[in-house]
């Protein structure tokens, strides 16, 4: 897997959690009832919701302006980053140097994405209470940093 793509990936992985609590905001509340959720999830104006939020911030990633980043990089290590960009080149460029069809097609599995994350609700409402503890470890833990920062 080529670094571009896998930088996408990573991106999008990262984004899945603010993505679900914009498309279903039942996950923003302290307490959920998983059922709830999995009735949410499983609704397919909220995949439809969900598929539009992923296809605006991929949007915005894919024009996000990678040449001068690609001629900085190949300058302290030649076979690092693509050859031959125009420096206005974006992401998208990039992306569909090897798939002109790249953008429809990503598209199209973000769309079958959550439709599979609503055929999965019930074992996400199953993972919710886990999933909720992680995310207040991770608050607790910035929080504990930002105090060490402020010191």
């Amino acid at each position: 897997m080529s670094r571009p793509t896998l930088s996408l990936r990573a991106a999008g992985f990262a984004l899945v959690p603010a993505l679900l609590l914009g498309a279903h905001p039942a996950l923003a509340r302290e307490s959920v009832d998983g059922s709830e959720l999995a009735k949410g999830m499983s609704d397919p104006a909220t995949q439809a919701r969900m598929a539009n939020a992923m296809a605006a911030v991929t949007r915005a990633l894919l024009a996000m302006p990678v040449g001068g980043m690609a001629e900085a990089v190949r300058s302290a290590d030649p076979d690092a980053a693509p050859s031959g960009l125009p420096r206005d080149a974006t992401l998208g460029d990039v992306m569909a140097r090897n798939n002109p069809e790249f953008e429809r097609d990503l598209d199209g599995k973000m769309r079958r994405g959550t439709q599979m994350a609503g055929a999965m609700a019930g074992a996400v409402a199953q993972m919710l209470p886990a999933m909720q503890e992680a995310m207040r470890g991770v608050i607790e833990g910035v929080r504990d940093g930002m105090a060490g920062v402020e010191n």
